[in-house]
């Protein structure tokens, strides 16, 4: 049997496969046991929606879903970044200017981006996240696996 998207008055019987166990636990088996019985889902980086290759026939809330995932992806990967050049001195603060000024080391486009990114305020980050995760919760992605989706259980 395959899984194919019910009415909006049946969403909240649809079924959400959610593995929270991080690293080397066996998700990646669980998400390919989830696409090959049909249940649209997502592992990391990568996302199955549809038997066939391409979104041609695939419900608008399953890319929805996709879209709203790589976000959280993106915006977790933000964090831990920015977190490791915080650690490494990569970034820091600017104490010999005066000004407290956020700097970083390398110089240059990339790292300007990387910057404006790890300024990002914890509130914008936040909402932002629970913003993209909402998304996908109610969306018609079934199964959610691997990072960063164990580090989210309490807003799963």
């Amino acid at each position: 049997a395959t899984y194919s998207p019910q009415s909006r008055a049946d969403r909240e019987l649809e079924p959400l496969f959610y593995h929270i166990s991080p690293g080397s636990t066996g998700s990646r088996t669980l998400y390919h046991a989830a696409c090959n019985a049909g249940f649209p889902s997502v592992h990391h980086k990568s996302f199955c929606i549809s038997s066939n290759r391409g979104v041609n026939g695939v419900s608008q809330k399953v890319v929805e879903g996709v879209r709203a995932h790589l976000q959280v992806l993106r915006l977790y990967q933000i964090a831990y970044k920015c977190c490791s050049y915080w650690d490494k001195g990569i970034i820091m603060q600017d104490d010999d200017s005066g000004s407290g000024e956020i700097v970083i080391k390398d110089e240059g486009e990339e790292g300007e981006i990387i910057l404006d990114s790890c300024t990002m305020s914890i509130d914008d980050w936040a909402r932002d996240i629970q913003t993209h995760l909402s998304a996908v919760l109610q969306s018609s992605i079934i199964g959610l696996f691997d990072t960063p989706y164990p580090l989210m259980a309490s807003h799963v």
